[in-house]
């Protein structure tokens, strides 16, 4: 990287070799078309009834999206990207808890019908 001052405007230019510039695109969009097939599959961690069934294709979604926002945004704002990264991983948790407290509401729900 070669970093050089520009006098007739007083700014700073760095010369960034492209390859550091603009981050490989091609996995996060395969997890991204992955994601979306996922979405249109009739297999789910959560069978798709109304509402609740949906609550994992959406978080499998919005990770996959935001993933591919951050690595497309590395190349051109590292701040963007960093706060891409921690609402990424925000959602992953969000996603994880929503999908634990569905699948004990139906633990729950099982129990309490086959008790009686």
């Amino acid at each position: 990287m070669n970093i050089s001052r520009n006098d007739a405007d007083s700014t700073i230019v760095m010369d960034v070799a492209d390859h550091e510039k603009q981050p490989s695109l091609l996995l996060p969009v395969i997890l991204l078309i992955l994601a979306i097939l996922y979405d249109v599959s009739p297999v789910d961690i959560v069978p798709d009834i109304p509402i609740v069934g949906y609550i994992d294709d959406f978080f499998i979604t919005a990770t996959a999206l935001l993933h591919f926002l951050q690595k497309w945004m590395e190349g051109t704002s590292l701040v963007l990207a960093g706060m891409l990264k921690w609402l990424k991983w925000a959602v992953v948790f969000i996603g994880m808890i929503a999908v634990s407290l569905v699948g004990l509401a139906a633990y729950g729900i099982v129990k309490l019908i086959f008790s009686i």
